[in-house]
């Protein structure tokens, strides 16, 4: 869906948080799509740690979670 975007190019996918992070370091993308709920150290530690090695990235988080503390959790992450 996403490689239909005009503009748009993905250039990588992850199956576990830790993947998430190896990938960020291999692929250096300008976004990462993050789902919060992901195996191993899920999302939102996956996004602490991005964030803090890679500043320059930007996150774009999802989750199908509605309940709290997750949105709360997921801000504070950033």
């Amino acid at each position: 869906m996403l490689a239909d975007i005009d503009g748009l190019q993905v250039v990588g996918q992850a199956d576990s948080g830790e993947e998430s992070l190896k990938k960020a370091r291999e692929l250096k993308p300008d976004v990462v799509l993050m789902d919060v709920k992901m195996p191993g150290i899920g999302g939102l530690e996956a996004t602490r740690k991005m964030l803090r090695s890679h500043p320059d990235i930007k996150v774009v988080a999802v989750t199908v979670c509605e309940e709290d503390p997750f949105p709360t959790r997921l801000l504070q992450a950033t």
